[in-house]
């Protein structure tokens, strides 16, 4: 079951960032109500292991696909 909450996770930054809202770890903690930190791991897992070509855009404060 906890798989599946990280999935949608994963699943709801991947549409942020292809619909051009540059979503940051706040926005990932608010919305399912997580740490901060879990969210920015959660990004970092997705950029690092899932291979996700995320770059931080410090102008938008947020993120998106180079």
């Amino acid at each position: 079951m906890a798989y599946v909450v990280v999935f949608e996770r994963f699943a709801w930054f991947d549409r942020c960032v292809r619909n051009g809202r540059y979503p940051n770890a706040a926005a990932l903690a608010d919305r399912f109500e997580i740490s901060r930190k879990t969210a920015q791991r959660n990004i970092d897992f997705m950029r690092d292991r899932l291979a996700a070509p995320l770059e931080y855009d410090p102008s938008r404060r947020g993120y998106r696909y180079s």
